[in-house]
């Protein structure tokens, strides 16, 4: 009947406005952007992927990417590119390209960065394999704020 189906809009009313989306009460402000790489713009490597970005422990800025050389798989070979800001992101280093799996068909990925204040050193975390039964995890460190690894 017209009043049982106006009974069930009103209950259906009543409950879809019990679950109104709440705005969060935080607004982010973009404060400075920055493209560091830009796939296929720089040399041999045809896509960035998986990028990271910390802190070091004087005080500047770490961005580390897994850069594949000539496809988008997650198959072939790579290097892992790192960039260092010493003021906050204005600026950034040229990219270093700190490891070069060479040619392999399964090549290395780009983990995890740890940083240790307590003996000033940075760590990037990553898996290599080439046709191998388990693959290896391998640890890169820097003892002078990034500059070298």
């Amino acid at each position: 009947s017209p009043q049982d189906f106006r009974m069930r809009f009103m209950v259906v009313t009543v409950l879809l406005s019990a679950f109104q989306v709440v705005t969060p009460k935080v607004s982010p402000k973009l404060v400075h952007q920055k493209v560091l790489w830009r796939s296929g713009a720089e040399g041999e490597v045809y896509l960035y992927r998986t990028p990271l970005l910390t802190y070091t422990p004087r005080g500047s800025l770490i961005a580390i990417n897994g850069a594949r050389k000539y496809t988008k798989a997650d198959m072939g070979p790579k290097f892992i590119a790192v960039r260092r800001s010493t003021d906050k992101g204005e600026t950034w280093s040229p990219t270093a390209f700190v490891v070069d799996d060479g040619e392999g068909r399964a090549g290395l990925n780009v983990g995890s960065v740890i940083v240790d204040n307590v003996t000033d050193t940075m760590f990037v975390m990553f898996v290599y394999c080439e046709d191998c039964a388990q693959r290896s995890l391998l640890l890169i460190n820097s003892t002078d704020d990034g500059q070298t690894w």
